[in-house]
């Protein structure tokens, strides 16, 4: 893997990232701060998940009229 894909790659995901909830964290405590990066993680997880399962569903019904 090239380095511009791996560029690529990281830019995605801190575009979706920033785009969801911002650069800037304003927290009081290193426990607030690490809980709302958890959660901000948690939330792009979950989005990655149901664009997969989204995609899968769709090739698996196009494969199902297909035969």
């Amino acid at each position: 893997m090239g380095t511009s894909e791996v560029q690529t790659r990281a830019q995605r995901y801190w575009r979706s990232w920033t785009r969801k909830g911002g650069i800037f964290l304003r927290s009081i405590g290193a426990a607030r701060a690490a809980a709302g990066v958890g959660l901000m993680n948690l939330s792009y997880n979950l989005s990655r998940i149901g664009i997969l399962i989204r995609t899968y569903r769709q090739q698996y019904y196009a494969n199902q009229l297909a035969a």
